[in-house]
Formats: structure tokens, C-alpha cells, sequence
């Protein structure tokens, strides 16, 4: 299994649903209406990738696996400054169905590790919402822990 950079085909067809699956989440977890969760996730894609794939700090990659001769999903990181720290952070991972639970992202990941080790980081984080259950899953047996966690209830 390999990461090869996204092409720009790969990368239009990403955004065309990408964008709207983020901002149904972002409503999903309660904190917007889905009008401002949709506005919220353009201007979030628009900022990461003003340059589109030549964004500076933004990596995209296929995952694809040589075995079968097909491509089995994406993942993306971006490098994030804090002062003078910098760690890689996950945006999204995503599995096709057909082939999820097959080790696929677990896979996916140690080769993410390696991307992030050659840029000279040693520090990867990420955002998984509450609600994503087989993410935090996987997030957790590759040695992830919890930095922090928000809690809601809704009253009437």
C-alpha cells in the first residue's frame, strides 16, 4: 500500500462533496444551524486551500493499494504552527465503503507517519466528533489519546 499526491481531477471531484459532508457534521453536532455549518465549511476549505493544491502545509493523498490496483481511499494533513512548534494535523480520512474494516486506515496512518517524520514533525493531531464512534476506535489503537473533550446537553 502506498500514498501517491492527489491530482487535480482527484481534488475537484473532493470538493464537491466534501465540503457539504463537513458541514452536515458540524450541524450534527449541534452547535450550528446547517445554513451556518454549510458557511463554515466553505470558508474553512477556502482558507486551507487558497492555492488549491499548491496551498503551502496542505498534503492530499490517495490511498491506494498495489495489491488489488486500486485506490482505496484519501487522507489529508495539513502543518500547523503554534509559535514556534509545528505538528502535522489530520483534516480527513475517508475509507470507500466497499472497502471498510479491512486495515485499511490503520495502513493509512503508519504511512502518514512516515510522510510526517520526513518533514521533520513529531507530532500528529486531529478532530474526531463525538458522535464517530468506529473513528475514535481506530484513533485510540493507534495510540491517540483524548486532548481534550467538549459536552453538551440540549434543554428545553
Amino acid at each position: 500500500m502506498y500514498l501517491t499526491p492527489f491530482t487535480e481531477p482527484e481534488f475537484e471531484h473532493y470538493l464537491s462533496y466534501a465540503v457539504k459532508e463537513y458541514g452536515e457534521e458540524i450541524a450534527k453536532s449541534g452547535h450550528r444551524s446547517a445554513e451556518a455549518a454549510q458557511t463554515q465549511a466553505r470558508q474553512q476549505y477556502q482558507e486551507l486551500f487558497p492555492q488549491r493544491l499548491e496551498s503551502p502545509d496542505q498534503y492530499i493523498f490517495s490511498i491506494e493499494d498495489d495489491s488489488i490496483g486500486q485506490k482505496v481511499g484519501l487522507i489529508w494533513f495539513g502543518v500547523m504552527r503554534q509559535g514556534e512548534k509545528k505538528r502535522a494535523f489530520v483534516y480527513d480520512v475517508r475509507i470507500q465503503p466497499e472497502f471498510r474494516r479491512r486495515g485499511y486506515g490503520e495502513q493509512a496512518f503508519i504511512l502518514l507517519e512516515e510522510k510526517v517524520r520526513a518533514l521533520g514533525l513529531h507530532e500528529i493531531g486531529l478532530h474526531v466528533f463525538g458522535h464517530n464512534q468506529g473513528a475514535r476506535a481506530l484513533y485510540q489503537k493507534l495510540g491517540y489519546a483524548e486532548t481534550n473533550i467538549q459536552m453538551s446537553k440540549q434543554i428545553s
